[in-house]
């Protein structure tokens, strides 16, 4: 045999023993991960309209009968004093560990800061939702749902997207801060100022929007 045919099946072995540890590595890595990681489900009083995502939270909340908060504790990661609390009509979850909310209704969602929240398969007449800085989702995917309504209120640099929904009304007020729609949209309305921008309106059939010379809307959708 040619020593240069012997290099390369040496190589291609070495090549495949590599793959193979590093294969057998990432499930090793993601076993322990997992072992790592456990939820305990709490029951909700069923009073509660508003859900208050506080700072640095990270928040899932999807429509359910069942009304609870699950949480994910992590090994080794320390668990905050205070997790959640209904106060009147108000749930208010802190941050600090990834947390799942199920409901039934709700009428406001608000977020101050948050790291992250999600509102899933929510079709209510009307919903608002009030966000200052953080992240959030809005989606109805995989749901059947009758049009209705949205009044966004988002601020310090908050961003947010829209999609997989069936709106009537969608009246925005955008002050420094970043929308993106992919839903489809009766009647949009409302405000674009202070460097904010609001991408998707080519899913809305009628427009009103105001923007002041800082701040971008476009048909444009990602």
């Amino acid at each position: 045999m040619k020593t240069s045919l012997k290099i390369i099946i040496a190589f291609a072995f070495f090549l495949s023993g590599s793959m193979l540890f590093l294969f057998a590595d990432a499930i090793r890595h993601s076993t322990k991960e997992i072992s790592n990681i456990s939820y305990k489900e709490y029951p909700l009083q069923k009073n509660f309209k508003v859900i208050v995502a506080e700072k640095g939270s990270d928040v899932n909340i999807v429509r359910s009968d069942s009304t609870s908060i699950k949480i994910e504790y992590i090994k080794g990661k320390a668990v905050p004093a205070k997790m959640y609390e209904v106060i009147n009509d108000t749930l208010h979850v802190y941050g600090g560990l990834r947390t799942f909310v199920k409901c039934d209704n709700i009428t406001t969602v608000i977020g101050k800061h948050q790291w992250w929240f999600g509102v899933y398969k929510f079709a209510p007449q009307l919903i608002k939702l009030r966000m200052t800085g953080g992240t959030a989702t809005y989606s109805n995917e995989e749901i059947e749902e009758k049009p209705f309504d949205i009044d966004l209120s988002v601020c310090e640099d908050a961003n947010i997207e829209v999609k997989n929904v069936n709106l009537r009304n969608l009246n925005v007020s955008i002050d420094r801060a970043h929308v993106n729609l992919d839903c489809h949209i009766q009647n949009l309305a409302g405000k674009v100022i202070n460097h904010s921008d609001l991408k998707g309106i080519q899913s809305a059939q009628n427009i009103s929007v105001q923007r002041d010379t800082t701040s971008a809307y476009s048909s444009v959708s990602y």
